[in-house]
């Protein structure tokens, strides 16, 4: 009774059943075994379990299996075999001596499951996994993941190159760590709400191009950096973590204040002279004229005039030939 229910269990289940003799030999095998491998009665009964092994058959993996068998102990691994058509196929395999009543090793009993399909989803998931390390680790802005409540998951080598943080205590630390105050220009503090993480969590939505000081820590240097937040949304649409992105911004920052700071200069340099100083670019025709322009002319500078244009407005009509002839030859020279 209990042989019929159990080989009519054997051959029902969707996982393979095999029976190996003490040599390796393959005594018995269920419908399953053979639908997975493709091997016929005739094809694999009495050969050697080796038959499934390939190329590609990991070799530790096999010395593992064989060690396991030699010492009458069991086998339970992923092993990469062959089907009878040359392809290969993920076992999830479990191999067991099973014991004569003296103790010794008599057959070995083995269950296999075809994995293919989640093995091969493993490996298309580690490969996206190592792209995903090599792009964010050599990207030329700060890439840092956090959590929806802003704990730092992972931050790469260039945030933490920009905010002064060589190490990896950034891991697990959260918005209010003192190490990253963030100021605005006008030199105050950004409310932590104001961050572009916490915004992104707020408001479900990125946020993109905010720039903001910070004092590095290692040198004390302020940074100037243009940062965005990108939230990513679970299944039932709320924030589960938030990628932020920034960039160093201080060289242009400091450019930027260099030319106000000269324009300024320029301006009250301008100021000093009772002359008209102006700038006059030919090809858009903008225009544009320090304060003693309008005293001296008696009406305000243009925003914007052609060559063209000039000599009704601004010229005597005796005097238009000779004057826009000095114009033109000083533009073509």
């Amino acid at each position: 009774m209990e042989s019929t229910i159990l080989a009519a269990v054997t051959t029902s289940i969707s996982q393979g059943v095999i029976v190996l003799a003490p040599d390796r030999r393959i005594i018995f095998f269920n419908k399953a075994f053979a639908a997975i491998t493709g091997y016929g009665e005739d094809e694999i009964l009495g050969q050697d379990f080796a038959a499934l092994n390939g190329p590609e058959t990991s070799a530790a993996t096999l010395a593992e299996i064989e060690a396991a068998l030699a010492s009458g102990g069991e086998f339970t691994g992923e092993v990469l075999h062959y089907r009878k058509c040359g392809e290969t196929f993920w076992n999830e395999l479990t191999l067991a001596a099973q014991r004569l009543d003296d103790g010794s090793v008599g057959n070995f009993v083995g269950v296999i499951r075809d994995i293919t399909s989640k093995k091969l989803d493993e490996l298309r998931l580690a490969r996206l996994e190592a792209d995903y390390r090599l792009i964010f680790n050599n990207a030329q802005a700060g890439l840092v993941l956090h959590k929806a409540d802003t704990t730092i998951l992972y931050a790469n080598p260039m945030a933490r190159k920009l905010l002064g943080v060589e190490d990896e205590t950034i891991v697990g630390a959260v918005n209010t760590d003192p190490r990253w105050q963030f100021i605005r220009e006008t030199g105050e503090l950004l409310p932590i709400a104001e961050y572009p993480v916490n915004r992104a969590v707020a408001e479900g939505k990125p946020v993109m191009n905010l720039e903001f000081g910070n004092q590095r820590v290692s040198d004390g240097k302020l940074m100037w950096l243009m940062c965005s937040a990108f939230p990513v949304l679970d299944d039932q649409g709320a924030v589960a973590e938030v990628l932020t992105s920034f960039t160093d911004i201080t060289d242009l920052k400091n450019h930027e204040r260099a030319a106000q700071l000269a324009r300024e200069r320029f301006d009250l340099a301008s100021l000093a002279t009772r002359d008209v100083v102006f700038d006059w670019d030919l090809e858009t025709g903008k225009f544009w004229a320090n304060r003693n322009f309008e005293p001296m002319f008696g009406f305000a500078p243009f925003d914007a005039i052609q060559l063209d244009e000039f000599k009704a407005v601004h010229l005597c009509e005796e005097d238009r030939p000779a004057a826009l002839a000095d114009l033109r030859h000083a533009v073509a020279s």
